[in-house]
C-alpha cells in the first residue's frame, strides 16, 4: 500500500513541475530571499550590539546639562529604531546605505561622548566599561559588514541589468 502511495506522490509531483515549473519557481524565490539574508544578520547583530549597551551600561552620570543628558541617553535608542528601519529597508539598497553609514558616524561620535564622560567621571570602574566599548566596536563592524555585502549585492545587480 505504501509502495502505490509513494508511486502516486512521484507521478502527481512530476506532472506537476512539467506543467507549472513549479522547481524552477521555488528556485528562484529561494534565491531572492537569500540575496538579503546576510545583510539582516549583521543589521540584527548591530541592533542586539547596541541594545545591549543600552541594557547592560545603562547612561546615569551627570553632565553639566539636562538637555545633554536626555540627548545623550536617549540616543541608542534612536539608533536602535534606525537599524530596524534599515533592516525593512532591503529593496532601496542606496538608501540603505546611507541610513547605515549615518547610523555609524553618529554611533561612533556618541559612543567617543559617552566614554570620554564615563572615563572622566568612574576611574575606578574602568574595566566595565572596556566591555561597554567591545559591545560598541562590534556593532560598529556589523554595520561595517552589513555596508559590504549591500554593495556586492548592488553591483552583482548592476552587472545583470548590463547583461540584459
Amino acid at each position: 500500500m505504501e509502495s502505490n502511495l509513494d508511486l502516486s506522490f512521484v507521478i502527481a509531483s512530476t506532472i506537476l513541475r512539467k506543467k507549472y515549473n513549479l522547481q524552477q519557481k521555488i528556485f528562484n524565490f529561494e534565491k531572492k530571499i537569500m540575496l538579503q539574508r546576510i545583510q539582516s544578520l549583521f543589521l540584527i547583530g548591530y541592533v542586539i550590539a547596541i541594545l545591549g549597551c543600552c541594557l547592560i551600561f545603562p547612561i546615569d552620570f551627570d553632565l553639566d546639562s539636562k538637555e545633554i543628558k536626555g540627548l545623550v541617553s536617549n540616543l541608542p535608542y534612536l539608533f536602535i529604531l534606525l537599524g530596524l528601519i534599515s533592516i525593512f529597508l532591503f529593496s532601496k539598497r542606496k538608501v540603505q546605505i546611507i541610513l547605515n553609514n549615518i547610523l555609524l558616524f553618529s554611533s561612533i561620535g556618541h559612543e567617543i561622548l559617552v566614554l570620554n564622560e564615563i572615563y572622566i567621571q568612574f576611574e575606578t570602574q574602568q574595566q566595565f566599561f572596556i566591555l561597554r566599548f567591545t559591545l560598541a566596536l562590534g556593532s560598529w563592524l556589523m554595520l561595517i559588514f552589513a555596508n559590504k555585502y549591500i554593495k556586492k549585492d548592488e553591483a552583482l545587480i548592476r552587472s545583470l541589468d548590463r547583461l540584459r
